[in-house]
């Protein structure tokens, strides 16, 4: 599975079970980076997308057990997350700011390696980044 999270500069994700922003540049980047492949979200997630968009996503409660290897899945709350889930690409996005937060991400460890960075403008931030990392340590210019 390919794992996508919105983090803020303090790896905050939810405040008060709801999230801390969304921005219409990174949804519109998923959708690109997702191709013709379905993005599965949970239903609360699927609520921040225009409705002709929603025909792109795979939407349940159980998303993250249905997502297969290769498959993007988009994940808002940090509860859903257990130690057990190891993604084989993570996509972080972010915006350079700290808000209130009670629900947080665990950085990726040292398994997983920056493989690109890239910086967007947003809707909601006018500046957003874009981080992709790949499970497995750097072995010369690809990662093993």
């Amino acid at each position: 599975m390919k794992l996508i999270v919105c983090v803020d500069d303090n790896w905050g994700m939810m405040f008060n079970h709801r999230r801390q922003s969304q921005d219409a540049a990174v949804r519109a980047d998923m959708l690109c980076m997702t191709g013709k492949q379905k993005l599965f979200v949970s239903p609360y997630t699927a609520g921040q997308f225009a409705e002709a968009e929603q025909e792109r996503l795979h939407i349940s409660e159980c998303f993250l057990q249905e997502t297969k290897a290769g498959e993007y899945c988009f994940v808002e709350d940090p509860a859903l997350l257990s130690g057990e889930l190891r993604p084989e690409e993570l996509v972080l996005y972010g915006w350079n700011r700290g808000y209130p937060a009670d629900g947080y991400f665990t950085p990726p460890g040292q398994d997983y390696t920056l493989i690109s960075y890239e910086s967007m403008v947003g809707t909601s931030h006018p500046q957003l980044w874009k981080k992709v990392y790949k499970r497995g340590k750097r072995c010369g210019k690809s990662v093993c």
